[in-house]
């Protein structure tokens, strides 16, 4: 049976209108609604989340308090070097051996307990007298000096945990031992290492740091750049 288009017949509302109007009203109110309840929920986020938390990043670099370097006493061919950069020594470890043309050798060992952070000579080469061989770094004097704008000093604390990037891409965990008092500019060996030119007078906290990992590897790092991470909720 076919149905006869001609005959369909619609019925309008006596007001002559259509419910449609009202449906997409009810549904734009609705979206209004869930827009403004976002906003809300995203202002107080805002002041929940990001203005509790703490993100400090500062510069540093690895020093030392105690380098020694390891010389040659007499012009002498080295007959052998028993470490390379990187190694741990322990005093009294073996790390040179030398000979003289008169036939007399010496044997250089490791004043105290450090890491190789430098090597200038090889084997089979020539040393004048004084000339430097190797360099070594006292494990327990080696520290991380950094530096932060002086806006965080509110959020710097002694025993404070942070976070160490390396240039190299290495990370450690570390920990403030130390606070300066007041504030210094960055000084201009600093400014170097960094690449960065301040003469505006600009002033910064000074800190110390040393590893919380439990096993001090921050000397092998000596003379290195890196990052300082503080992030945690504010207390």
């Amino acid at each position: 049976m076919k149905l006869n288009k001609s005959k369909v017949k619609y019925q309008v509302p006596s007001n002559g209108s259509l419910k449609v109007g009202k449906s997409r009203k009810f549904v734009w109110g609705k979206f209004i609604y869930i827009l403004v309840l976002i906003i809300i929920l995203g202002i107080v986020s805002y002041f929940f989340i990001y203005e509790r938390f703490i993100y400090i990043t500062g510069r540093g670099v690895v020093e030392s308090r105690q380098i020694i370097n390891i010389e040659s006493p007499f012009i002498s061919s080295i007959d052998d070097i028993y470490v390379d950069i990187g190694d741990k020594v322990s005093a009294g470890d073996n790390l040179v051996k030398l000979s003289s043309r008169e036939d007399y050798e010496e044997s250089i060992s490791a004043p105290l307990n450090g890491f190789v952070i430098d090597k200038y000579k090889n084997k089979n080469e020539v040393a004048t007298v004084g000339e430097k061989i190797l360099l070594i770094v006292n494990t327990e004097d080696t520290y991380i000096l950094s530096y932060f704008e002086e806006r965080d000093f509110k959020h710097i604390e002694n025993g404070e945990q942070v976070k160490l990037i390396f240039d190299n891409g290495d990370r450690l965990n570390g920990r403030i031992t130390k606070i300066y008092p007041g504030t210094l500019p960055l000084p201009p060996e600093y400014q170097d290492l960094y690449g960065v030119n301040e003469s505006s007078g600009k002033r910064y906290i000074v800190a110390e740091i040393t590893s919380s990992d439990g096993n001090n590897n921050i000397p092998i790092y000596y003379n290195m750049r890196l990052r300082v991470a503080i992030n945690r909720w504010a207390k």
